[in-house]
């Protein structure tokens, strides 16, 4: 069976502002843990015969431009969960909002 990685990343970064994002303002969860954020997309997947294979999900309400580390820890989940299943077939990534990151720009 076909593997699909699937990751959740939110945010609406307002560069006009001094605030900056931290990770610590998401709500961060991993691994099956998040499933219960995702299942009716996971639900899509399984009913077309993919295995799912749960990374992050990382939502925060509108702010600042993100921290690096919260990309860095974002990025680093995804790459570890690439490494833990090598034969992944496809990723489902819900991307949302204006991520802008410092020092990387957008995410």
């Amino acid at each position: 069976m076909k593997k699909i990685l699937m990751l959740y990343f939110s945010h609406e970064s307002n560069t006009f502002t001094p605030l900056t994002t931290r990770l610590s303002d998401y709500v961060v969860k991993e691994a099956d843990d998040m499933l219960p954020l995702v299942q009716k997309a996971a639900d899509v997947l399984r009913a077309a015969g993919y295995a799912v294979v749960p990374s992050i999900y990382a939502a925060a309400g509108p702010s600042g431009v993100n921290q690096r580390e919260v990309y860095e820890y974002v990025a680093q989940k995804v790459s570890q969960t690439i490494d833990a299943h090598p034969e992944i077939a496809g990723v489902w990534m819900h991307l949302h909002g204006a991520i802008y990151v410092e020092e990387i720009g957008h995410a």
